[in-house]
């Protein structure tokens, strides 16, 4: 269905954006620039990127997009549209223009029937993932708060980053936050593995920075808990248990 040239997904791109889009150009260039972009962008910067001024059209095209389901607006900690990042989360759009588009017409399945078989080893595929799986978890927020035992609390969700100002300065960016009513935040992390994921001591110290980094810039007195949600979990060895206070799965999502 993806890579032959008579399949039914090979060339429904083009068509899946007219069909909701006049003039679908900038949407599609808008799309085509998330998909590149895993963490998201500011509006700013997708309109820089895309080449488009800010005013009422570009703001209709976002919006259009969004309502569609094609993206998602994550809002900034502690902010309303100030800092917030749209991300690309249309499982379909962000396949087409990571696998598809750049073999267009070469019929992949008569030059190659493994190939999708061959690609599951590639950093190009472990991107993929995990970008696929991060946009999986932002749609099931509210399955993440009933497997913390917190749908009862009031919450607001939210992303954050921290670009480094300097050369000492070190940035951080935390995909879900999710602030509680009850005084805690949880720091969510979502990392897609074949495998149960393993903390290795790089990996502590980037959560420990995030922690870290988090409390020095947003100034909150909230208790913090790094949350990880992961696709079969994490093992539990001694560095685990010195900077995950709690895990989810994928099964926790449905």
């Amino acid at each position: 269905m993806c890579f032959s040239l008579n399949g039914g997904l090979y060339d429904e791109f083009d068509n899946l954006y007219k069909s909701f889009f006049e003039n679908y150009q900038h949407h599609v260039s808008i799309v085509k620039v998330l998909a590149k972009t895993i963490e998201g962008l500011t509006k700013e910067e997708l309109l820089d990127k895309v080449k488009l001024t800010s005013g009422g059209s570009s703001s209709r095209i976002i919006e259009e997009l969004i309502d569609a389901g094609f993206l998602i607006f994550v809002p900034s900690f502690n902010k309303k549209k100030v800092g917030g990042i749209y991300r690309l989360i249309d499982e379909y759009s962000l396949f087409y223009l990571t696998w598809i588009e750049e073999n267009f017409n070469i019929g992949l399945e008569s030059v190659d029937s493994e190939f999708w078989i061959k690609k599951q080893r590639t950093s190009k595929w472990n991107a993929w993932s995990g970008c696929a799986f991060e946009s999986l978890c932002l749609k099931h927020i509210q399955k993440i708060k009933k497997a913390l035992g917190i749908s009862g609390i009031s919450t607001i969700e939210s992303g954050w980053r921290h670009l480094p100002q300097n050369s000492i300065d070190q940035g951080a960016q935390i995909d879900l936050v999710i602030d509680r009513a009850d005084k805690c935040i949880n720091l969510c992390e979502m990392k897609y593995s074949d495998s149960e994921f393993v903390v290795d001591k790089p990996y502590v110290e980037k959560l420990q920075n995030k922690k870290k980094v988090f409390k020095e810039q947003t100034g909150s007195a909230k208790t913090l808990f790094t949350t990880m949600v992961t696709t079969y979990g994490v093992k539990k060895n001694g560095h685990y248990l010195s900077v995950v206070d709690n895990q989810l799965t994928i099964d926790d999502l449905f």
